[in-house]
């Protein structure tokens, strides 16, 4: 009788499992650091090494990407295997602002056009937020390694000279 009641519920519960995962919480597109503005300004350079670059002025605070298309697009590990997407451009802009001495505030804001053909218009895009969750990431991540070379330097004591 219990292997019975097991037989059919298997499937019940088999096919409870299944359900999409939905995000209750929005993927955020910004991040406080403590860390003084310099510091997170060369975290964000370090993070986006690879990206090109349209403006870059440490002045207002503001990093703009020149506009990515094609195989240099970010892609997650499920894209990898799909071809790039024609017509897709987009670029990102970093702010760095300064909240206090100690606390940094980056907002990453992600343009995203699409061009179907040459007659109709470009189409703006509402970004998923993933590129700009993993580019925070590693901007926080940067900043991590440099807090631990600046440990790993003052903890390490000069030889004496002979």
């Amino acid at each position: 009788m219990k292997s019975g009641f097991l037989f059919l519920a298997l499937p019940l519960l088999l096919c409870a499992c299944v359900s999409a995962p939905t995000l209750d919480d929005p993927i955020k597109t910004e991040e406080e650091y403590k860390a003084n503005f310099e510091e997170t300004w060369r975290a964000v350079q370090q993070a986006i090494i690879s990206y090109p670059l349209k403006s870059n002025n440490m002045d207002i605070g503001q990093i703009q990407t020149a506009s990515i298309r094609g195989s240099n697009q970010f892609k997650t590990p499920q894209q990898l295997q799909a071809s790039g997407a024609n017509g897709h451009r987009y670029t990102l802009t970093f702010n760095v602002l300064k909240v206090n001495p100690k606390r940094t505030k980056v907002t990453i804001t992600k343009e995203t056009v699409v061009y179907r053909d040459f007659v109709s218009e470009p189409e703006n895009k509402v970004s998923d937020g993933l590129e700009e969750m993993v580019l925070l990431y590693r901007i926080g991540r940067e900043l991590d390694v440099e807090k631990a070379i600046l440990r790993a330097s003052k903890s390490k004591k000069p030889a004496a000279a002979e």
